[in-house]
């Protein structure tokens, strides 16, 4: 029997190179790590005439640097890793740091962004010459027949390097695979490389940073400083390519938001969990772990975002919190993806979510950070860098983790605040509930947390059992039972005098119970003899009543018709809650659309009749409208049958002016028919550039436009022409003309125009009241011009939201 050996292609750099490493971004990502593992301070990141064909990527960092030995024993020796032989969380390398990496191949994310990989590097306390290594990763997918080890790279030495460095390895990446490295792409990649380090995490992370450079874009960056001086504001991060790239900690932005914090503690023995609203603690919990002890050292802090603070981030970060991602993992530092990323569910949160849209919080809902610190073995991440972590044992139980002790115990809380009248599908805004409210829920919560036996501690608001009023006897009785067990088991005075202090105020309220029911059983006798002498009083003043009832009626009927329009408008204001609302909103809209689809199959019916051969072409539009009528009343729907149908209407960042200019050119084109069924034309005039970047609801906008033309259209002289201008355009205020060419609006019209129930036509008078009502809710206004001087004018004036 002889031996045989296996040869490698060379192939196989591609395999481990552009083809595993799959994204730019998780390139770079790779070789930054590479350069803290090297004990490096800063790493600077320099894109070198980035949109020709010298276009160059240097990745600089002042980390210990290789020497020749390093080179040949080290780098070159393909999937080897030196930091796989750290085995101890003590064990760190110098600085107090814990290797970010371990598999041996990020070093080819080189091949991934360029062709041709120059390296320079010294270490660091050493004198002399700098050593050059020179790879062409072409020359590996010449032949595929040709074995890895048998390609040369080229190595030399230098007094002297091109860079500004004393010590530290230099990678300078040539021949760009991608041609796409513009301002926006370059924007994303420092967005990205904010989320990549974790400042918060115990691993040394907070001395290392990233300095992004492109001097093709110094220019606009020097113009958006000097547009912000102006305005008398700082220039936001994001705005910005050159600079330090700032780690970003959700906590830093202070909004008034439900957290919780899960951490698993004393070896993996304990778990502690803490619950806070609005910067205060609604409870600390103690309790034992269910899971193996490969979870220690593993914290995650979850955030419930509502509108208010979906609309904060936005404003702050110039990008929404879906857009930036949810709930991100690190292990020690650093970001494993696709963790976070939009649209990946590898928690599971959104596929649970689908299963109890109600009952649940999605990844919209949510943001937040898993931490995993130390070198925590059964943690490993996938060989592609963009597959997340291994599925094995402890991966499952950190999902169960996050899930069941961190998800549902934030759900818990912020969807019994929901019952306290926040509508439904919309996290409550904890700034609008009292302090009775939440402690009363808190109530709950406690009372549920504690029937387990696995709890050890419990910590709560000083002032939580001042609520026992508002509830049961039974209830605080059992709540009382488990506090003392707790303080029982963890030898706590402190608690045992709160439940004491509890036990006593109880006993106080049920006394003064007892009293009050006494009291109210005498209340009720004397009612009882009071009704019926009034029994007696009611019998003889039911015959004057009888007399007084025969002239009522004479003089109601004289005032018939007047309280037939008076009794509709009362019942209108009187039922227009603010849920029934927006439903006659949506019923107005798609009453509106209906009206548009009969009136185009009729169009559609009599240029069948008419003609014997239908022009297909008009016959095509007519039907294009009728579908497109047809999916704006199935969207409506879809938002109507919703418990909470504004919940649907998500507000996105755009251009308001383009947005109202496409819908009325593009969508309303010849659908508005005046006389003899003939299209209405719709003008839209703004000035030069005119543009307003905000948040909005779309369809809140298109029930504004839609309720305004269709006011035109049914107004009692025709219409033939609208005209909508922009007649004021700042950074702060959008103000839109939509004026028609009828008789206009009598002035004794004009204050009740927007009133429920008021129409001068034959329509249901709620139209303009839905207008009124939509701009309100967006922040906006809108009038209505009593002195026109040809037809009807309304003021649009919509503010920065």
């Amino acid at each position: 029997m002889s031996n045989v050996q296996f040869r490698i292609s060379s192939a196989l750099k591609t395999i481990i190179g552009k083809e595993l490493i799959t994204d730019d971004f998780i390139a770079m990502f790779e070789l930054v790590k590479n350069a803290f593992d090297a004990h490096a301070k800063q790493v600077h990141i320099t894109f070198t005439s980035p949109k020709t064909k010298d276009a160059r990527i240097v990745i600089q960092d002042n980390g210990d640097g290789m020497d020749k030995e390093d080179i040949q024993g080290k780098w070159l020796f393909v999937a080897y890793s030196a930091k796989k032989r750290q085995r101890d969380y003590r064990d760190k390398i110098g600085g107090g740091r814990i290797f970010a990496g371990a598999k041996g191949i990020g070093r080819f994310s080189c091949d991934r962004l360029g062709d041709s990989l120059t390296i320079y590097t010294k270490k660091k306390g050493q004198t002399g010459a700098w050593h050059v290594l020179k790879v062409d990763w072409s020359m590996f997918e010449v032949d595929d027949e040709k074995e890895f080890q048998r390609i040369p790279a080229q190595y030399s030495t230098v007094d002297v390097v091109p860079y500004d460095s004393r010590h530290g390895t230099i990678l300078e990446i040539g021949g760009l695979r991608s041609d796409d490295w513009d301002r926006q792409k370059l924007l994303r990649l420092r967005r990205s490389l904010e989320r990549l380090v974790n400042p918060n995490q115990e691993n040394d992370s907070q001395n290392f940073e990233i300095r992004l450079h492109c001097p093709d874009e110094e220019a606009e960056d020097n113009r958006i400083v000097a547009l912000a001086k102006e305005r008398q504001e700082e220039p936001q991060g994001w705005q910005l390519v050159n600079g330090p790239v700032k780690n970003f900690v959700f906590e830093s932005l202070e909004f008034k938001t439900a957290q919780i914090l899960v951490e698993v503690v004393s070896g993996g023995a304990e778990i502690r969990t803490c619950l806070t609203d609005r910067g205060r603690r609604v409870y600390d919990l103690l309790e034992k772990s269910p899971y193996s002890s490969e979870l220690d050292g593993v914290r995650t802090i979850l955030f419930a975002l509502n509108q208010s603070a979906k609309n904060a981030f936005t404003r702050r970060m110039g990008m929404r919190v879906y857009d930036y991602g949810s709930v991100f993992l690190y292990k020690n530092g650093f970001r494993i993806h696709p963790f976070g990323d939009p649209g990946d569910d590898h928690l599971g949160i959104d596929h649970r979510h689908q299963q109890g849209y109600m009952r649940t919080l999605g990844t919209r809902d949510l943001t937040g950070r898993i931490e995993i610190s130390g070198p925590n073995p059964a943690f490993q991440e996938t060989s592609s860098r963009d597959g997340g972590l291994i599925d094995n044992k402890a991966f499952a139980d950190l999902k169960s983790l996050i899930v069941d002790l961190a998800l549902k115990r934030l759900e818990t809380f912020v969807i019994d605040l929901a019952r306290f009248g926040t509508e439904r599908g919309e996290l409550p805004n904890a700034e609008t509930m009292s302090k009775s409210e939440v402690k009363q829920a808190i109530f709950g919560i406690i009372a549920r947390l504690t029937r387990s036996k696995d709890v050890l501690n419990v910590e709560y608001d000083a002032d939580f059992l001042n609520i026992l009023e508002n509830r049961s006897a039974e209830s605080v009785s059992a709540l009382l039972g488990n506090l003392r067990r707790i303080a029982a088991v963890q030898n706590s005075p402190a608690l045992a005098k709160e439940v004491s202090k509890a036990e006593k105020q109880l006993y106080r309220l049920s006394k003064a119970k007892e009293q009050a029911e006494e009291g109210e059983a005498h209340e009720r006798e004397r009612a009882k003899n009071a009704e019926t002498a009034a029994r007696e009083s009611q019998a003889r003043a039911q015959e004057a009543e009888e007399a007084a009832r025969h002239a009522a009626h004479i003089a109601e009927e004289a005032r018939h018709r007047e309280a037939q329009l008076d009794t509709q408008n009362v019942f209108l204001k009187s039922v227009l809650s603010k849920d029934f609302e927006h439903v006659l909103s949506l019923h107005h809209s798609i009453g509106q659309d209906a009206l548009t689809i009969e009136q185009y199959v009729h169009n559609l019916l009599e240029l069948l009749r008419n003609a014997d051969a239908a022009p297909t072409a008009q016959m095509k539009v007519y039907l294009e409208r009728i579908s497109y009528r047809a999916k704006r009343i199935s969207a409506i729907t879809r938002f109507a049958t919703q418990a909470n149908h504004r919940a649907a209407q998500e507000e996105l960042p755009g251009d308001l002016v383009e947005f109202i200019r496409e819908y009325l050119l593009n969508i309303y084109r010849g659908l508005v028919l005046g006389p003899q069924n003939r299209p209405i034309p719709i003008h839209f005039h703004q000035p030069p550039k005119a543009a307003f970047s905000t948040t909005f609801a779309p369809i809140s906008i298109t029930i504004v436009l839609d309720n305004l033309i269709s006011n035109a259209r049914k107004a009692p002289h025709k219409v033939t022409q609208i005209d909508v201008s922009v007649v004021e355009c700042t950074d702060d205020r959008l103000v839109i003309s939509f004026c028609d060419n009828g008789v206009g609006i009598p002035r004794r019209h004009v204050p009740h125009l927007f009133e429920v129930g008021f129409s001068t036509t034959d329509g249901s008078g709620l139209g303009l009241h839905h207008v009124r009502e939509v701009m309100t809710e967006m922040g906006g206004t809108v009038e209505a011009t009593a002195n026109h001087k040809e037809g009807a004018e309304f003021i649009l004036a919509f503010s920065k939201r």
